[in-house]
């Protein structure tokens, strides 16, 4: 472990900001950002003041051997960092990607297993007069159950890779600064897209109505059948967008332990990524099920998405308040 990484982990040991640092040395912020990047070396008299503020010895502060620096305990705070190195943040980002992916593609069936069920009923009434609206509903939920099983199924095996990563959520990390120059440097580069994702999700959700609107003034069952067809497809696509982007996002987000995935959000934040969408799952479901309106009951996934901001935000200000 370099010295760099010593500096840095040491410093966030000690809660402080780079700016708290550079006062305690007399020295300006910039060089302290510089000794964690590892573009200068503190001169020996601050490395020896280094030492005595961080409560170590020159020796392993200086020595480049692979010590875990992370588990100096602090007199007032037994907490632990855990250090994440370049192939682990990759792998970790690669991961993520991956489950972002399938849990998107988990809730886009959830959104479109109605959508058999309403065709085949509205389609039993409309060529053959209601003869078969049994064997339509039948056929309808049969896909229907199809649809929520294997959602259900790639969301559980979409969680399974990124098992040995849980501790990300949950414990104080720390990257080595060749991952944390990387994690920042794509995170920058990406924030466009994401916002640019984001809002194109939510437009999406909120046009998908409109050829329903369009095709019900010629007041045709059939125009009205593809109205609904398009809204269940444009919706599923704006929150497929929604929450493969929100997910990537994250990713970045826990390694850089910024935004919600600060040191002390952590918990909250993971106690609510943890129970949000699989209660949106069962509202949907159960109400669904229960009122037999599945074409309306689509709405309550847009919603989720954006309450889901809503409730960060709540989480935000309860935090800051509470500091």
């Amino acid at each position: 472990m370099k010295i760099a990484e010593k500096i840095m982990l040491c410093r966030k040991k000690q809660g402080w900001s780079q700016e708290e640092l550079a006062e305690k040395l007399n020295v300006s912020r910039q060089s302290v950002s510089k000794w964690e990047s590892g573009v200068s070396t503190p001169e020996l008299d601050k490395i020896v003041l280094l030492s005595q503020l961080f409560g170590i010895t020159t020796d392993e502060l200086l020595k480049e051997e692979n010590i875990s620096i992370c588990d100096f305990s602090d007199a007032n705070n037994q907490e632990k960092y855990i250090s994440i190195s370049l192939n682990q943040a990759t792998e970790f980002l690669s991961l993520t990607k991956y489950q972002s992916s399938k849990v998107a593609f988990a809730v886009t069936l959830f959104i479109l297993s109605p959508l058999c069920l309403i065709l085949f009923c509205l389609f039993s009434e409309f060529m053959f007069n209601g003869s078969y609206d049994q064997l339509a509903c039948a056929l309808g939920l049969v896909i229907l159950f199809l649809f929520v099983t294997a959602g259900v199924v790639t969301m559980i095996l979409a969680s399974h890779p990124l098992a040995k990563y849980e501790f990300i959520e949950k414990e104080k990390i720390s990257l080595d600064t060749e991952a944390k120059n990387l994690v920042d440097s794509e995170y920058k580069e990406r924030s466009y897209m994401f916002a640019k994702n984001i809002a194109l999700g939510v437009a999406l959700c909120i046009l998908g109505v409109i050829p329903l609107i369009v095709f019900a003034c010629f007041e045709m069952e059939s125009l009205i059948v593809v109205g609904l067809a398009l809204l269940f497809i444009i919706v599923s696509l704006g929150v497929f967008l929604l929450i493969k982007t929100g997910i990537i996002k994250e990713g970045y987000q826990k390694l850089l332990q910024i935004e919600d995935y600060d040191i002390n959000k952590k918990q909250a934040r993971n106690i609510f990524s943890s129970i949000y969408w699989p209660i949106i799952v069962a509202i949907y479901l159960g109400y669904s099920f229960l009122t037999n309106r599945w074409d309306i009951s689509w709405i309550i996934w847009p919603v989720a998405a954006v309450l889901s901001g809503v409730v960060d935000g709540i989480q935000k200000a309860v935090s800051l308040r509470k500091d």
